[in-house]
């Protein structure tokens, strides 16, 4: 996803409300693949993960998704959100 400067985005992820088994763990990386924000520890209220972060640099990001036990196959679906707009 593309990105502004200064401007914060939020990321949202739904498994177990969709009754998925997926444990998500997720980061955003950078254009050159660095690691520029990580989950909080206590998700947004209503979804099952969420990550803040303001891009010190406009640009391309792009999220990671993994189950945080490794486990993985057709059943671990999710919903992903990315938004600018206030998510409280």
């Amino acid at each position: 996803f593309s990105a502004e400067a200064g401007k914060p985005v939020t990321a949202l992820v739904h498994a177990a409300s969709i009754n998925s088994p997926l444990v998500p763990k997720f980061e955003v990386l950078d254009a050159a693949g660095r690691v520029v924000a990580e989950q909080m520890p206590h998700p947004c209220t209503g979804s099952d993960a969420s990550l803040k972060f303001t891009p010190k640099a406009a640009g391309k990001y792009r999220l990671r998704i993994a189950d945080a036990r490794a486990n993985g196959g057709q059943a671990f679906v999710y919903r992903l959100t990315v938004t600018t707009a206030d998510v409280p």
